[in-house]
């Protein structure tokens, strides 16, 4: 026997990540979305991530132009509370819905939030014409408040990319134990 067909007789050993979520298999009904895709460059990952976006652009700007409509009210206020509640689910329907690729999803509508909110506070400060200053210390420089945005667009992109898996999971998760259903109810 060769090396090759010895490992992959071996049975892999499952992590804990493995163990808590248990991968649950593809949509029932679906197509595969990468049917028509032909790329085959060195940039394989990012184009694909992006023909996916591009295919199904309701799935992550909705989502992404609600959670940014969420980061206004005060967060200290029951609706700030109800808003981040809210937000959140933006991020995960992201996921349900862009079953193709969930983590993508959630993190392009996340990321697209973030995007919305950095330009609407461009605008209206440019509109209102308030210094800079009047809305950070002023000894803060451009790189610095350049930075903060960069971190702040990283950090909720990684929220969002965590949010849009657990929405596809439940997605996946929800067909299986529907299909072992149907499976039980016709063998009554």
């Amino acid at each position: 026997m060769s090396r090759a067909s010895a490992a992959a007789s071996e049975p892999r050993s499952v992590g804990l990540l493995a163990r808590v979520f248990p991968p649950a298999p593809p949509l029932p009904g679906r197509r595969d979305p990468l049917a028509e895709f032909r790329y085959a460059g060195p940039l394989r990952p990012v184009v694909e991530g992006l023909y996916l976006l591009a295919r199904n652009p309701l799935a992550w700007v909705a989502p992404g132009v609600l959670w940014a409509l969420t980061r206004v009210p005060d967060p200290r206020s029951i609706l700030g509370l109800v808003a981040s509640l809210v937000s959140f689910a933006a991020l995960i329907g992201a996921g349900w819905f862009g079953w193709q690729r969930p983590s993508l999803f959630g993190a392009a509508a996340a990321i697209l939030g973030m995007l919305l909110i950095v330009v609407a506070v461009t605008v209206l400060t440019a509109l209102q014409q308030v210094p800079l200053n009047a809305l950070v210390p002023p000894e803060t420089g451009a790189a610095e408040i350049a930075v903060a945005g960069a971190v702040y667009i990283a950090l909720y992109g990684l929220i969002g990319l965590l949010s849009g898996w657990y929405g596809g999971y439940l997605r996946r998760r929800q067909a299986q134990v529907g299909a072992q259903r149907q499976a039980s109810a016709r063998r009554r």
